[in-house]
């Protein structure tokens, strides 16, 4: 019996930090999303948000890496490997 009260407060604790984690991630993405130019660029396209934006920017930058488009598709796993 104790156990199961163990885990169970265990589980609310940790499902209320994540919760509290992913609200500041989410207003902290939306901060970044706004102040960063390719950022802001990237949402203009339907379906990417200012969460995805943020990642692909911190993830890429600005694409210097990658010598044609479909070289960033194939990273990403849009297309097959080159």
């Amino acid at each position: 019996m104790f156990d199961f009260h163990c885990r169970h407060t265990l589980e609310s604790v940790t499902y209320i930090i994540a919760r509290l984690f992913l609200t500041i991630l989410d207003e902290r993405s939306d901060e970044v999303s706004a102040q960063e130019a390719n950022c802001r660029n990237l949402m203009t396209i339907p379906g990417i948000g200012p969460i995805t934006s943020t990642a692909m920017v911190a993830a890429v930058g600005v694409g210097d890496g990658f010598d044609r488009g479909r070289d960033f598709a194939a990273w990403v796993g849009l297309v097959p490997r080159q």
